[in-house]
């Protein structure tokens, strides 16, 4: 069985304080595809983009293929797909249907969390800034991503 993939492109780089506040702003999102279906994401993230509050709930987003009604008792957590953020809220603070994709909980947790952590401990002890771009990459007509 194939299914989608998530490609993550980092790139760090450092700017001077007049180029990263122009830049810091810029987190592109591309248009839901005809199945509904998160494309790429990128953004200039530093400093100035983490958030400085807590996410708001995002139950009301039901991304393609999300299927919340599907647990299992031997999964952490109980349900096996997950909203996924293409760009993590701790790094952005974006919240937008645009911005979410459905995964399953290992993608989420095992291979996207980490470096997601990763990216946000480099900007908060250095300073400087990174280009993240994610795509989702859809093999099929599949409406999730899952690794």
């Amino acid at each position: 069985m194939k299914f989608g993939k998530i490609r993550i492109l980092l790139i760090v780089f450092v700017l001077t304080i007049a180029a990263a506040v122009s830049l810091a702003s810029d987190c592109s999102l591309s248009d839901l595809d005809s199945l509904g279906r998160a494309g790429t994401a990128s953004a200039i993230l530093g400093p100035e983009t983490i958030p400085g509050k807590d996410r708001s709930p995002i139950s009301m987003f039901y991304p393609s293929g999300f299927r919340p009604s599907i647990k299992y008792d031997f999964i952490d957590g109980k349900y096996l797909y997950n909203r996924c953020h293409l760009i993590a809220f701790q790094l952005c603070g974006v919240d937008d249907e645009r911005n979410l994709f459905t995964g399953t909980r290992y993608l989420n947790i095992h291979l996207m969390l980490p470096i997601e952590n990763e990216v946000r401990r480099y900007i908060d002890e250095t300073g400087h800034h990174v280009q993240y771009t994610v795509t989702t990459d859809f093999w099929t007509v599949k409406q999730y991503a899952a690794a």
